[in-house]
């Protein structure tokens, strides 16, 4: 592992640390302060609404480091914000802070992984950082649980701020190559044919992301049985992340791994509502969704980076697309907890998007499995 890649890795965990010990309790944080699902699904909503919004911070000529400097000080900010949540309006700015965090940080991060890939690795190396993903997913939600039921939420804040100050230093002190800019007319034309299946990927994450956190928050309300629930899911999203990994070493057909996956995906976003109130059930289906959707995302993110686009605009287009994506998916249920409409129809129009994302994929690709000539 080179001494640049190490240190990619490194920042990840940083940031991820942040995420997972502090940032996924936010929801559970949030109903226990009083407020409803509708307003903790609108934060949500709010959060991947600002961030597509947020891409004007990067259609200029944007220094990598710096970039990511500021998103690191912003992911600490919007903790900050969520400390005390009385006030509704601290989710507000915490969704908004987040929210352009996720333009500022993710694309110059994903810029830089994405240079230090190949033909050859691209796919094994993806696999590792959503292995990475998922190992912090098993391990740091876990501890941060019973550290809540102990000191309280701000005690896990306190302890992600000091990680992210050292992200932070990691990434402003490293050289991680040339300035990016991002060109957003040129990379919704040359990436037209993967635009809706980028957009179909957000869509379904959006239901599914506010599904998993509504339905955890019905049945438990300690820190310790939610970091639980959180560190199951990451431990099945690392086993989704070791096969995906021995399977691009074996192929290089693109295809059978998306299929699986989706397939997969599919069924199990179907059946996670039949669960609801039956804590342990509830937890292996959702535990499965995610294995398939761990999967399904690495080799997402893999099919984008070989469509032919530079770097910049495949990477800012992914999380552009993604976001408006979500932002919709979050609307949609918001609509369903505000109508009363229960939670497997927008599960099954997830689960329809899945199908539809899958399929547009066959095209792209080629009889060999690779990214086809338009």
């Amino acid at each position: 592992m080179s001494g640049t890649y190490r240190r990619v890795m490194q920042l990840q965990v940083a940031n991820l640390f942040a995420e997972t010990f502090a940032f996924n309790f936010v929801y559970l944080h949030a109903h226990n302060a009083g407020h409803g699902e509708v307003a903790i699904a609108t934060f949500f909503t709010m959060m991947f609404g600002s961030a597509a919004v947020a891409v004007v911070f990067i259609l200029r000529p944007t220094r990598v480091g710096p970039s990511m400097v500021l998103g690191l000080v912003l992911r600490a900010l919007s903790l900050l914000a969520v400390l005390q949540l009385a006030w509704y309006g601290n989710l507000v700015i915490a969704a908004l802070l987040h929210g352009t965090f996720i333009m500022v940080f993710w694309v110059p991060y994903n810029v830089v992984f994405m240079r230090m890939t190949t033909d050859v690795d691209r796919a094994g190396k993806s696999t590792q950082l959503f292995a990475l993903f998922a190992i912090t997913g098993a391990i740091f939600p876990f501890v941060a649980g019973y550290l809540m039921d102990w000191q309280g939420y701000w005690a896990a804040v306190v302890c992600a701020w000091v990680v992210l100050a050292a992200g932070a230093a990691l990434a402003y002190r490293t050289d991680w190559g040339k300035d990016m800019t991002f060109d957003l007319r040129r990379a919704l034309e040359r990436g037209r044919r993967v635009t809706p299946l980028v957009f179909l990927e957000g869509f379904w994450q959006g239901v599914f992301w506010i599904a998993v956190w509504i339905g955890t928050i019905r049945m438990v309300e300690q820190g310790s049985e939610y970091g639980t629930f959180l560190a199951f899911l990451g431990i099945m999203g690392g086993a989704a992340a070791l096969v995906a990994g021995r399977w691009s070493d074996r192929t290089k057909d693109r295809w059978p791994p998306l299929l699986v996956s989706g397939i997969g995906v599919a069924a199990f976003l179907m059946v996670v509502p039949f669960a609801e109130g039956d804590l342990t059930t509830w937890s292996l289906l959702a535990g499965l969704a995610f294995f398939f959707a761990y999967m399904l995302m690495a080799f997402t993110f893999t099919v984008v980076a070989e469509m032919g686009l530079r770097v910049v605009d495949a990477m800012g287009l992914r999380e552009v697309m993604f976001n408006i994506g979500r932002t919709c998916g979050g609307g949609l249920f918001i609509a369903t907890l505000v109508l009363g409409v229960p939670m497997v129809w927008p599960m099954a129009v997830a689960s329809a998007a899945v199908i539809l994302k899958v399929l547009g994929f066959r095209r792209v690709l080629g009889g060999d499995g690779h990214v086809s000539e338009a």
